[in-house]
């Protein structure tokens, strides 16, 4: 019954990932293969035996990809802000592809674009989005959950 699980998952998993990178608007592309993430990787790890982290990861970096394409900084900004979560989420829950250097290269693109956007509401807050991710990490850094994957070496200055 499971292996007939599986075999009905997969390709349900990758036609999901296929359809939300057809979309027609770039930010809607980027975000439903971000969440598209979260069918190949669910908690705890070691009780779903359909946990893929390699396709978990290789949608958010195609997330990230296509957010790097929006000619809009805000909006590429925000999404990179957004996808920081799902990195976070996910790495989190396990996931030991997601690396504290993947997470660093995030942050650093964040902020460069955050640089480059003038002042505006819109641009305050993807800021306080980002600070309050920035937050949440830096807090699972001085606090660890003994049950969730940590960030070992991650700097965030």
């Amino acid at each position: 019954m499971a292996r007939a699980g599986a075999e009905n998952a997969e390709p349900m998993r990758t036609a999901c990932a296929l359809a939300g990178s057809k979309l027609l608007k770039k930010p809607d592309q980027a975000r439903a293969v971000a969440l598209c993430a979260h069918l190949f990787w669910k908690p705890p790890a070691q009780q779903y035996p359909l946990n893929d982290a390699s396709r978990a990861l290789d949608c958010l970096k195609k997330a990230a990809r296509v957010a790097q394409q929006c000619m809009d900084g805000g909006v590429q900004a925000q999404l990179l802000a957004e996808l920081l979560g799902r990195y976070a989420l996910l790495r989190e829950r396990g996931n030991a592809s997601i690396t504290t250097a993947l997470i660093e290269a995030i942050i650093q693109k964040i902020r460069e674009e955050l640089a480059n956007l003038d002042q505006s509401e819109e641009v305050e807050q993807i800021t306080k989005h980002f600070h309050n991710t920035l937050q949440h990490i830096k807090n699972r850094i001085e606090c660890p959950d003994p049950e969730a994957l940590g960030y070992e070496g991650l700097v965030l200055s």
